[in-house]
């Protein structure tokens, strides 16, 4: 994961950002598993 995604969840699991939005889902993440667990 890069470092600019791995910064950005951690902003949004303390709070500091409430909504991420991406293009599509392929996008946020290569993994499926690890993006489905993120996007729940």
């Amino acid at each position: 994961m890069s470092e600019v995604i791995r910064r950005m969840l951690e902003l949004a699991e303390s709070g500091i950002i409430n909504v991420i939005i991406v293009k599509d889902f392929s996008r946020f993440g290569r993994n499926s598993i690890d993006a489905g667990h993120y996007i729940e």
